[in-house]
């Protein structure tokens, strides 16, 4: 095998891994700001929900759950399911609890939707905790 082959092939392969680790490094950051910003809007719904301001506390809600249906397909790709399907169930009970007015299971509904999606971002982001 000639030398410059060998070298263009390794070139090749460091290029490939720095690629790698750039999409990965992009792909966490993307993980978790998106889902830092959808557990401070739910955060928000919640305490809307307990002032009784609920047309801020239902758009709060309704600009989470749509901000997670649109990055859910990046999140299939990359993440555990079973965290998803809880959020998802999470989602569906907040429309039961906007309907009904019930401010407390609404508020408390979101609070415990705001925890999963963060940890959610969380187990994505870049730490030595990761790494391990």
């Amino acid at each position: 095998m000639d030398r410059q082959g060998r070298i263009g092939r390794e070139t090749a392969g460091a290029v490939l891994l720095a690629a790698l680790l750039l999409l990965g490094l992009l792909t966490a950051w993307d993980m978790e700001s998106t889902h830092r910003q959808m557990a401070r809007q739910l955060e928000d719904a919640a305490w809307l929900a307990l002032s009784e301001d609920w047309e801020n506390a239902r758009m709060a809600c309704a600009s989470a759950e749509s901000q997670w249906e649109d990055h859910r397909g990046i999140a299939c790709l990359l993440a555990d399911h079973t965290p998803m399907e809880q959020i998802d169930a999470l989602f569906a009970r907040l429309g039961i609890c906007s309907a009904a007015r019930d401010r407390e299971e609404f508020a408390a509904a979101c609070a415990e939707l705001s925890r999963y999606v963060l940890a959610m971002g969380e187990a994505h982001h870049l730490s030595w905790q990761n790494l391990l």
